[in-house]
């Protein structure tokens, strides 16, 4: 994943990026480069494997983002490993979540993140779950570094269509698990207000991911979301 890790508030030194990515026997490696130069700033090697990368409204003093690690545990990990950086997200460790999918008994379960003894880690604890009838094909949240640059969506008729951008939709697509490939089914987009649904013929499995963003887009709502298929 790449992302932007630091604009400082000075005009003369180089903003940061970070390429945060798999490394073998469940490590992470986590690589920042300056912006202007190209060259390195730092390279890191995690003891632990990255399921969820958090991205809080939090910046330092030094303008570099403050992030969240969540391993398999699930553990949250502060970076950069700092003193600043523990206390600013102590502060907002109540209103940060993530949540998973489990495919195997489809379901859906979202998790609050808790302070520990440790300034710099974290524990996840689940806070709610959400089972589905029928099976989970995909699900689908607003990527956390969408830039946003319009609110609205102007229509052929010239109505307006607000977009919806609250950070705590997730989206869930289902299929019934027992239709025959080419059966009539429904494919249900799904969140904790309501529900709209569309009817659309089966595909077959290699096709379904396709097929489900498919329907979010005929729902109005793919451009905001970030789509993640069963593995």
């Amino acid at each position: 994943m790449l992302l932007i890790s630091r604009v400082p508030p000075e005009e003369h030194v180089a903003p940061e990026v970070m390429v945060v990515g798999a490394a073998p026997r469940g490590k992470t490696r986590v690589t920042t480069v300056s912006v202007w130069l190209g060259g390195v700033v730092e390279r890191k090697l995690l003891p632990y494997a990255v399921k969820h990368l958090l991205q809080p409204s939090v910046v330092d003093h030094a303008g570099r983002r403050v992030l969240v690690l969540v391993d398999a545990e699930p553990s949250a990990h502060v970076l950069p490993e700092t003193a600043e950086a523990a206390e600013l997200l102590e502060k907002h460790a109540a209103s940060m979540h993530f949540f998973e999918a489990n495919y195997a008994n489809n379901s859906v379960a979202g998790f609050g993140l808790f302070p520990t003894r440790d300034p710099y880690t974290f524990s996840s604890v689940a806070l709610w779950e959400m089972p589905f009838a029928e099976k989970l094909m995909v699900h689908a949240v607003r990527g956390p570094a969408e830039s946003v640059q319009s609110h609205v969506r102007i229509l052929g008729d010239r109505s307006v269509l607000y977009k919806y951008l609250n950070p705590n939709t997730l989206f869930v697509a289902t299929v019934p698990g027992d239709l025959p490939v080419g059966a009539e089914s429904h494919l249900t987009a799904r969140h904790r207000y309501g529900e709209r649904q569309a009817a659309v013929p089966r595909a077959p499995p290699r096709r379904a991911g396709a097929r489900a963003r498919h329907i979010l887009r005929k729902l109005g709502r793919l451009p905001l979301l970030e789509c993640a298929r069963p593995p």
